[in-house]
């Protein structure tokens, strides 16, 4: 028993040493804008954080998360496909409390900003996967005396792949929404800055 303990331990100090090479490996990479290089080792590294726990993991991917960001900035003609990068996010989410707490610190305020209100209407100027909502939606359901309607503008930055990442998010919110009774409509805006929108765009409604 003694034994196997010791190798896991050993293979996990094993790991972490990997990672952290990977990592110094990757930022360099980036920095000598060697972007192919940088693309096969944050992919490699996106691989050994999820074999992690606690700490290592976490701080694996957010690491891996920012050189991904910034592969993007630097390459977008062939960047890391979407898929990959929704994985990395749903990691990070997974493994970072503070990020689930800013999010529910969030909610917190929109729900007392609408409390007695028939009719929701909430922004996301950079609204990723849509982690964040939800657990507001599932709160609206419980609000006594019945849920009002939501709507969610979701706007986001064109995804390397030309995959169509906003409306993804779209259909999995729909399809909450539709499981726990609560009238719900979805409107996804691609954008590279707040300055390829308007007030037209966003559909801002009186009432």
């Amino acid at each position: 028993m003694e034994a196997l303990t010791s190798s896991l331990n050993r293979n996990r100090v094993e790991t972490e040493h990997e990672i952290v090479r990977t990592l110094m490996d990757c930022a360099e990479a980036v920095q000598h804008q060697n972007l192919n290089l940088a693309e096969a080792l944050i992919k490699h590294l996106g691989s050994l954080a999820v074999s992690q726990t606690g700490a290592m993991r976490k701080v694996a991917t957010y690491f891996a998360e920012a050189l991904a960001r910034r592969i993007y900035g630097l390459y977008p003609q062939k960047s890391l496909d979407s898929s990959f990068s929704d994985l990395l996010q749903m990691h990070f989410y997974e493994t970072c409390p503070y990020l689930k707490f800013a999010h529910f610190t969030a909610n917190q305020a929109i729900l007392e900003a609408f409390a007695g209100k028939n009719q929701v209407h909430v922004i996301d100027f950079s609204i990723n996967q849509g982690t964040q909502w939800p657990a507001l939606m599932q709160a609206l359901a419980l609000r006594p005396g019945g849920p009002p309607s939501f709507r969610l503008t979701g706007i986001g930055p064109p995804q390397p792949d030309n995959t169509d990442a906003l409306q993804q998010v779209g259909w999995k919110l729909a399809h909450l929404a539709e499981t726990i009774h609560v009238e719900f409509e979805y409107r996804g805006f691609v954008a590279s800055s707040l300055a390829d929108l308007d007030a037209s765009t966003l559909d801002i409604r009186p009432g």
